[in-house]
């Protein structure tokens, strides 16, 4: 539920960076309102901010959803 200054809330991660442990368990939630049901999300590990190649062997929270939740 973060807000993106362009395209306003919910466009946005909140907190945008997490800095995790190695062997930390992350839990990842997602989900729109129900005007925005036709969008899903993918949850996935990147080498940087501006990379949307995902890194093998990263995090991947699978197929692309309009809601879910992942443990990691």
């Amino acid at each position: 539920n973060g807000v993106d200054p362009v395209n306003g809330a919910g466009f946005a991660w909140s907190p945008q960076y997490a800095t995790v442990q190695v062997g930390a368990v992350v839990q990842w939630q997602w989900g729109s309102s129900i005007l925005l049901s036709s969008i899903t999300y993918k949850v996935q590990q990147v080498s940087n901010g501006y990379s949307a190649t995902p890194l093998m062997n990263g995090f991947n929270s699978g197929n692309a959803s309009a809601s879910g939740k992942k443990n990691e």
